[in-house]
């Protein structure tokens, strides 16, 4: 896949970025604002601090818009992954978006580290591998790819470019998934699935697209495989981190990876749980919470109360002491958790 071609921000925008980090309120009404009349898509530099990394820019998108502005896009969970990631240490981002995850792991591991990281969806899928390929990121391998509980096809709902977040893709129609012709799945994982992109408008960078829905999302057939699978393959046998944030596939996705998880080799996951999707998949978060916790994980659940969310955002500091709740048994849950996964054994970094 080509990488995508951006030039350099504009000056308002670049003015804009030095700016807004100061506001002592209003912050995130005044992302918004610039949002409304975005400029082509162009190259950004993350902050210092999070590794100075190249991304390529659609200020439509609010999490492009977050970490353009304000240099940071979900501050607990930001603080989690720098927290634990070290130099030499093995990062897996499931559901890797346009890789701002990805980007930052990469930093922090450095090049004896390794970076793993799958994005079904098409469009991100090729914004994810341009902003792997500018940074020169030899320890980041990207799939096009879902994790699943079963190689085959599944249909992914992508998001609307119209409604401003890009993070919203997510698979639907559960019913059967069609195995490969050989029915056992040996597909090369690093190859792409041959499903067209969304052209790109003349001069703009941006999707234009077919096949769009009713709602005005696009619905592509996507590649899926266990994670079990995936890992094997890849050589990844030790996991310190495994992020996963995947709009309600995350129960298809954990039961693709159960021997990976039986077995120990994942550290810690940082998951993001979505009840109302998972219901559509004949899930739920209980059942989840239930299944990690007999595989010998200990919860922890991440503070996103609205003061917590706001200190988070506000100061740059966060430690991640202050953001980490033992995840009490019968707690209600918010309406997307945001839960760290940790074995018993793992040392802490709290």
């Amino acid at each position: 896949m080509s990488e995508v071609v951006a030039g350099s921000a504009p000056k308002w925008v670049r003015l804009a970025a030095r700016l807004i980090p100061w506001l002592p309120a209003g912050r995130y009404r005044a992302i918004a604002r610039l949002g409304r009349n975005p400029p082509p898509t162009f190259r950004m530099r993350m902050p210092p601090n999070l590794g100075s990394q190249w991304f390529l820019c659609d200020l439509r998108d609010s999490i492009a818009r977050e970490v353009c502005f304000t240099g940071l896009y979900e501050p607990q969970e930001t603080a989690v992954v720098r927290a634990v990631l070290k130099p030499g240490m093995t990062f897996v981002d499931v559901g890797a978006n346009w890789g701002y995850f990805t980007l930052l792991a990469a930093h922090l591991v450095g090049r004896a580290g390794r970076v793993l990281s799958l994005e079904p969806d098409p469009r991100l899928f090729q914004t994810l591998s341009s902003n792997v390929a500018m940074n020169r990121l030899s320890q980041v391998r990207a799939l096009q790819l879902a994790a699943a509980d079963a190689p085959g096809l599944l249909n992914l709902a992508g998001f609307d470019e119209r409604q401003g977040n890009f993070g919203l893709s997510r698979i639907v129609e559960k019913g059967d998934i069609h195995l490969f012709a050989d029915g056992e799945g040996h597909a090369d994982v690093a190859a792409p699935l041959p499903v067209p992109l969304p052209l790109l408008g003349p001069g703009t960078g941006r999707g234009t697209g077919t096949g769009t829905g009713m709602d005005g999302c696009r619905i592509f057939p996507v590649a899926a495989r266990p994670l079990d699978d995936v890992l094997a393959e890849a050589g990844i046998d030790a996991i310190d981190l495994l992020k996963m944030d995947i709009e309600g596939a995350e129960g298809m996705a954990l039961r693709g990876m159960q021997e990976t998880l039986r077995r120990r080799r994942v550290q810690r996951l940082l998951l993001e749980l979505h009840p109302s999707q998972l219901q559509e998949h004949g899930q739920s978060a209980a059942e989840i919470i239930g299944r990690l916790q007999e595989w010998g994980y200990a919860g922890w659940r991440i503070d996103h109360s609205p003061k917590r969310n706001r200190r988070a955002a506000y100061h740059r500091t966060a430690s991640i002491g202050d953001i980490l709740r033992p995840l009490e048994p019968d707690r209600v849950l918010d309406r997307w958790p945001h839960l760290l996964w940790v074995l018993p054994e793992t040392e802490r970094a709290w």
